[in-house]
């Protein structure tokens, strides 16, 4: 069978597009974005792609999207594909390769058992996301909870540069970066996304972006540490919903927990749950470059 693999450039790239996953989509369309791409041919006809985003600390590399032709599986191509990228790779001075995917809850998954397959630890749990109707949680008891009157809620576009830099210096100490509610900050919803204050200070926020016209997601969710053990995060995602509702703007919601947010993750794996929820959890594994290659 006549294969072979070729490094593409964005002209050479355009053959392969049926082949390159959704969630990358938009990315290998940035012009700004650098982009290392492989892939294989059988015969004239393209068989598999990989795609990596690289870093310009030149650290750690992302794999964005590796797919392979569904009639031509199981004949080692994507691994093949993913050792070539590792060479390059290490060729450029990258010391790791990073991957992030979407699967069930409990890892069953064939994401998971070919990464493995090709060398990467086992992925651990990054963020966990339901998914459904925004009225599927209206009954729910939390929904209920109201803040007290000692807090307040604004929309984020009137968040004062004061309160900025009040909110960053506690990066790293008050909440992890992950939880930062400037990520992708011209993304958000400004009018929607809110800042919690108790007695007139930041205490925390709710950030959502929308993702299509019927879909809004609630993005970062945090309170800060002494309010939390009063369920007042859990009161601020109560009041926020109930408006999303009654507004009636969007029927869909997604809301995205990270990991190390642990009252929140126990919250949504107690009380999010239904049935009627899609549940998933956004998986991460990192995979050193250091080893040495073997012929």
């Amino acid at each position: 069978m006549n294969q072979a693999v070729w490094e593409l450039n964005p002209a050479s790239l355009s053959a392969f597009q049926s082949l390159i996953l959704p969630e990358a989509g938009l990315i290998w369309q940035d012009p700004s974005a650098d982009i290392v791409a492989f892939g294989i041919v059988n015969g004239e006809q393209p068989a598999g792609l990989v795609l990596a985003l690289l870093a310009p600390n030149r650290k750690a590399a992302r794999l964005l999207s590796i797919m392979v032709r569904s009639d031509m599986r199981r004949r080692g191509l994507g691994k093949q594909l993913m050792l070539v990228l590792e060479h390059k790779l290490r060729e450029l001075g990258y010391v790791s390769l990073q991957v992030e995917f979407l699967a069930a809850e409990d890892l069953e998954s064939e994401e998971g058992a070919f990464l493995q397959a090709c060398g990467f630890p086992s992925p651990e749990q990054g963020m966990y996301i339901r998914r459904g109707r925004l009225r599927a949680v209206e009954d729910a008891p939390w929904m209920k909870l109201a803040l007290p009157a000692s807090f307040s809620l604004e929309p984020w576009r009137d968040v004062t540069p004061h309160d900025r830099a009040l909110i960053q210096t506690e990066a790293g100490k008050e909440y992890p970066d992950v939880l930062s509610p400037f990520a992708d900050e011209d993304r958000i919803d400004p009018v929607r996304s809110l800042l919690l204050r108790y007695q007139g200070q930041p205490a925390g926020w709710l950030i959502l972006e929308e993702l299509d016209a019927e879909t809004i997601l609630l993005k970062t969710m945090y309170v800060y540490r002494k309010h939390q053990r009063l369920a007042r995060g859990i009161a601020l995602g109560s009041v926020v919903l109930r408006k999303l509702i009654d507004e009636r703007k969007y029927q869909y919601g997604a809301l995205c927990v990270e990991q190390e947010n642990e009252p929140m993750v126990r919250f949504l794996l107690r009380h999010i749950s239904g049935p009627r929820l899609s549940k998933e959890v956004l998986w991460r594994a990192s995979k050193s470059l250091l080893t040495v290659e073997r012929s």
